[in-house]
């Protein structure tokens, strides 16, 4: 599965990207507030938007804690030159991964780097899924309100979702819904936690992680 076939907008929310990255809210915050990670808006200036590869560079820097700000700021700036360079032959700024075929290392110090071929291969079938499901979905005024649902039904995403986090078996799930795929109660998973509804209550304990912290 290749996420760049699907690829159906350009850009991913704030929440899109750190759900896909699977790394903590706050860290991420910490540094846009700081300056650290550039900041880029919506043309309404309300909400932040992010490309499709910055989820591999999330998933590289902010998975661990023990890079310092400063080495996150370097890293960053290093990711920011080669997407930049690469981009000229390579729709970076638009899909996801490229097909990788040479190490791609982000170096930080005279010994320190990062791979981010590893990155890449360990966050490509989150991108890919996550793809593949919005080209799946579609919202229509005259069915349930616009809430987003499964393409050619009145079967609502977040629904499915919901579900799947609260441990519903996928086996069970299928059973249930027989038209939806494996990779579809996969896809409702990540974007119930990018999506929650305004308002839901939070459940279970804090933990840092975006699945568990109220929309912004």
């Amino acid at each position: 599965m290749n996420s760049r076939n699907h690829v159906v907008r350009p850009n991913l929310s704030f929440r899109e990207t750190i759900v896909l990255a699977d790394v903590p809210e706050t860290r991420v915050r910490k540094d846009i507030e700081s300056g650290r990670l550039p900041r880029r808006h919506t043309t309404d200036s309300t909400h932040l938007w992010f490309r499709w590869l910055d989820v591999y560079c999330f998933a590289a820097i902010y998975s661990h804690s023990f890079i310092s700000a400063r080495g996150r700021k370097l890293i960053l700036e290093r990711f920011e030159e080669i997407t930049s360079r690469r981009a000229q032959h390579e729709h970076w700024t638009i899909l996801g991964a490229p097909e990788i075929s040479e190490n791609l290392r982000v170096e930080f110090g005279k010994y320190l780097y990062l791979d981010l071929c590893k990155a890449f291969d360990d966050v490509e079938p989150r991108v890919a899924i996550y793809a593949l499901g919005l080209s799946r979905i579609e919202e229509r005024r005259d069915v349930l309100a616009g809430e987003p649902i499964f393409r050619n039904s009145r079967l609502p995403v977040r629904h499915i979702g919901e579900m799947a986090e609260q441990g519903e078996s996928e086996a069970n799930i299928l059973e249930d819904y027989p038209s939806l795929t494996p990779e579809d109660v996969e896809f409702a998973r990540f974007y119930f936690r990018a999506h929650p509804v305004m308002g839901r209550p939070r459940k279970g304990a804090e933990t840092g992680r975006v699945a568990q912290t109220a929309s912004r």
